[in-house]
């Protein structure tokens, strides 16, 4: 199931919403995803390490937190499936 939502992304995390733009102006030739919330840019990775490499290199000077390969979660796999997040009771919930 897992490989049917994809392969690996490259996700990067930034300090401030400016370090953030700029890398999106770099990084503008691939089909990013971007969560402001969490300051992150994510895009699909074809060459893992090599890619990863590639892109800090692009962006050097400009400050990233964290970058990481991540690999496609069962919670990536049931949002596709069906086009929402997995929702967690509470407790409380239950009792109501």
């Amino acid at each position: 199931l897992k490989k049917r939502v994809g392969g690996e992304r490259l996700v990067l995390n930034f300090t401030t919403d400016e370090e953030m733009q700029k890398a999106k102006q770099v990084l503008k030739n691939h089909r990013l995803e971007i969560n402001s919330e969490q300051k992150t840019i994510s895009f699909a990775s074809t060459k893992g390490v090599a890619q990863l490499r590639e892109t800090l290199e692009l962006l050097d000077g400009i400050k990233i937190q964290e970058a990481a390969i991540r690999k496609p979660t069962l919670d990536d796999v049931f949002l596709k499936l069906t086009g929402h997040g997995a929702e967690v009771k509470t407790a409380s919930e239950d009792d109501q």
